[in-house]
């Protein structure tokens, strides 16, 4: 199973099932870490304000102070992160039930990975990197699907492959998982069975992955002992750079103290409007207006500087996150 953005493929009961989209049962999913675009409106800087002046002219009459205009709200939008999820192909899943679990017959993690690296290998792949939270999402997956009887990518409670890795402490571009049930003779036997799978083969191969998490554990399973095997793949976050998330925080502050500052001149300019350029205060409040208006412009020109630099870390972020899909 492997995450990216969609839904979940129905059961079939199977030997071993691959992760290759989010909500896949007993089949290959694989889900992937996205960006979203949200919107945040920026503001149009007209210009500089314009300062009034009182002056006589040859008539002898006067010219009230002009009152400057604050920008304007028609500009660029700036996208804001989300993880969401994408889907991808889920395989059939494969049944193959033979008699009970053999006593000679034992799978290891370390020998799972090996013999996964060595099909990598032989593609010219770089070898999975083992990693501990993927390790301990891959235990818990054996764990529950034993306790709840069930075999699937989904549990009964409707957690994923995604769900086990946030669990487990693992941030994730993108995250993938198979599993495999039945009697197997060695760890050898069971990778030879998820490469004989398409989509099985195509997590183990998924050139995107980078490190993996392994647990094969004996138990009871509809009345049989049973091995059942988990891979749980991923690559971590960090190999894609970071969006400062305090950018966006600054943005919706700025643009708070736009949204305050547009409401507080619409009033002083009412009140400019109501009075007569004859007033005694009139000059006054025109020029007090038109140094909000030049504060306004400011935090409008800082917010589109803000919003700029975010955009740029959120497609650098997704220019890297394309490379993983």
């Amino acid at each position: 199973m492997i995450r990216n953005s969609i839904g979940l493929a129905v059961l079939i009961f199977v030997i071993y099932a691959a992760f290759t989209m989010p909500l896949c049962v007993g089949v290959p999913c694989v889900e992937t870490a996205r960006d979203t675009i949200a919107r945040w409106q920026d503001k149009e800087d007209p210009g500089a304000p314009i300062v009034p002046e009182s002056e006589e002219n040859t008539s002898g009459t006067m010219t009230p102070p002009a009152i400057s205009s604050p920008a304007t709200q028609n500009g660029p939008a700036v996208a804001v992160p989300g993880a969401t999820q994408a889907k991808g192909n889920t395989p059939g899943g494969l049944t193959v039930f033979k008699n009970l679990v053999s006593r000679e017959s034992i799978l290891t993690a370390t020998g799972i990975i090996g013999s996964t690296n060595v099909e990598r290998a032989k593609e010219g792949l770089a070898p999975l990197q083992e990693n501990v939270a993927l390790r301990v999402a891959a235990s818990a997956k054996v764990d529950d699907m034993f306790a709840r009887q069930y075999f699937a990518h989904e549990s009964p409670t409707g957690a994923g492959p995604s769900d086990l890795a946030d669990r487990a402490g693992y941030a994730y571009i993108t995250v993938g998982e198979n599993l495999a049930l039945g009697n197997f003779e060695n760890d050898q036997v069971v990778v030879t069975a998820w490469m004989n799978s398409p989509g099985h083969r195509a997590n183990i191969m998924k050139q995107g992955f980078q490190e993996i998490g392994v647990s094969a554990k004996k138990g009871m399973y509809e009345g049989r002992e049973v091995w059942i095997a988990v891979q749980e793949f991923g690559t971590p976050r960090s190999s894609c750079p970071s969006i400062n998330e305090n950018l966006g925080s600054l943005i919706d502050v700025s643009n708070r103290q736009l949204e305050t500052a547009e409401r507080d001149l619409l009033v002083r300019k009412q009140e400019i409007e109501a009075l007569s350029p004859r007033d005694p205060t009139y000059e006054q409040k025109v020029n007090e207006y038109n140094a909000v208006v030049a504060d306004y412009n400011a935090l409008i020109k800082k917010t589109r500087e803000l919003i700029e630099k975010y955009n740029a870390e959120v497609r650098a972020f997704n220019a890297c996150l394309a490379q993983y899909s």
